[in-house]
């Protein structure tokens, strides 16, 4: 139930033909708070906003101090992150398809705007 973002990082080597490498694995950041769409949390930051410069000043903000546990704290690996979905019966690899799909209809959408030489 917590609002999160992910970094996931992105080469493009040639706009024509198209040709784009997207890394495995990236960042995942955590709200310190529970989400909720209630008018009144609207002005607190911990529950909207996932920059760790923000959430570690959180009471609830957990560091993690072992790179061996990936999955526990309020920032995790994409990694770790797919690894949480596929044990509990989720499609991880549907949603990777999704975001590469998003992606690429990203990139599609600026190559007009792209100085392509």
């Amino acid at each position: 139930g917590r609002k999160y973002d992910m970094r996931i990082y992105i080469l493009v080597s040639c706009f024509n033909p198209l040709r784009v490498y997207m890394y495995r694995d990236g960042l995942v950041r955590f709200a310190t708070k529970k989400y909720t769409t209630k008018a009144t949390s609207t002005k607190q930051k911990y529950i909207h906003l996932t920059n760790y410069s923000v959430n570690k000043h959180s009471k609830n903000f957990v560091k993690n101090t072992d790179a061996g546990e990936d999955g526990i704290g309020s920032k995790w690996s994409v990694r770790a992150l797919r690894s949480y979905l596929s044990e509990r019966g989720i499609d991880d690899n549907k949603i990777w398809a999704e975001i590469e799909g998003v992606v690429i209809k990203t990139l599609l959408s600026i190559e007009s705007d792209v100085n392509v030489r």
